[in-house]
């Protein structure tokens, strides 16, 4: 009887690891079998389903090297590994279009993300964020101008990536008055 070998798959490298305990993968064995870890490894981790082909393995405890074993029926084994490093990718971020947004007629200028646009942000790793800040270049007497708004995405490990939208503001609210009733003066009065 020949008893074909089994196969864990290809070792694997996760960046996504800060903070400890992180990081996720998905090992992917051939036929039935059972994924055990191998003793030794850096840390714990957590194997979701250990009877499955397929599995994911998530919660790495330290950085370094993970290996994982793949058993057959037969008894039979294979071993894949997983390098856990240390995340120092950025996260990528793009703003939204610079926007030209004008004062209402009550010289009130919405700036809120819901009229200017929020940036797109991703990551290589769950857990990526932004935050922004204004610089004002607004005129004092009406408020016109720009502002410059840096948006700044921070994942869990720490990276930054940044970009500037530049928001235009206008005033073309013509002023309203409101003139005094008409007059008639005769020459005859003082």
């Amino acid at each position: 009887v020949v008893t074909a070998k089994p196969n864990a798959g290809i070792d694997q490298s996760v960046y996504c690891s800060a903070p400890l305990p992180g990081g996720t993968t998905t090992m992917a064995g051939t036929g039935s079998g059972t994924w055990s870890t191998q003793i030794g490894n850096p840390g714990s981790s957590t194997i979701t389903s250990p009877s499955s082909p397929t599995t994911t393995i998530t919660t790495f405890s330290a950085m370094g090297t993970y290996y994982f074993i793949w058993t057959n029926a037969s008894g039979c084994t294979d071993t894949a590994s997983v390098i856990v490093i240390p995340d120092t990718i950025p996260p990528t971020i793009t703003c939204p279009s610079n926007i030209t947004i004008y004062r209402n007629i009550i010289c009130i200028i919405d700036t809120s993300l819901s009229t200017t646009g929020s940036p797109n942000v991703s990551d290589n790793c769950p857990g990526v964020g932004f935050t922004y800040s204004d610089s004002s270049n607004l005129d004092q007497c009406n408020s016109t101008g720009s502002i410059t708004r840096t948006f700044t995405a921070t994942d869990l490990s720490g990276n930054t990536a940044s970009c500037i939208q530049i928001i235009t503001v206008l005033d073309t609210t013509r002023p309203a008055i409101t003139c005094p009733a008409n007059l008639t003066i005769n020459c005859e009065d003082n």
